[in-house]
C-alpha cells in the first residue's frame, strides 16, 4: 500500500464516521426543536455522541496506522 492510498483511506474513513455522527446530532437537534427533550438532556446526549464519534475516529485512525505499518513490514521482507 502506498502512502497516498493510506491517506485516502484514512480521509475517507474519518469522513464517513463524521457524516454518520452528524446525522445523530441533526436528529437530536430536531428533538430539541420539537420540545421532545429538555436542554439538559440535549447537552448530555450531544456530549455522548461527540465523545463516541471522536473515539470511533481515533480507533479507525489507529487501525489504519497499524494496517499500513504491517503492510510496510511485509513489503520490506
Amino acid at each position: 500500500m502506498e502512502e497516498k492510498d493510506y491517506l485516502y483511506f484514512n480521509f475517507l474513513g474519518k469522513r464517513c464516521i463524521k457524516y454518520t455522527f452528524k446525522q445523530y446530532l441533526y436528529h437530536l437537534e430536531d428533538l430539541l426543536d420539537n420540545k421532545a427533550i429538555s436542554n439538559d438532556d440535549y447537552e448530555n446526549a450531544r456530549e455522548r455522541i461527540l465523545d463516541i464519534g471522536n473515539d470511533q475516529a481515533r480507533f479507525f485512525e489507529d487501525q489504519a496506522d497499524n494496517y499500513f505499518k504491517i503492510n510496510r513490514i511485509k513489503e520490506d521482507l
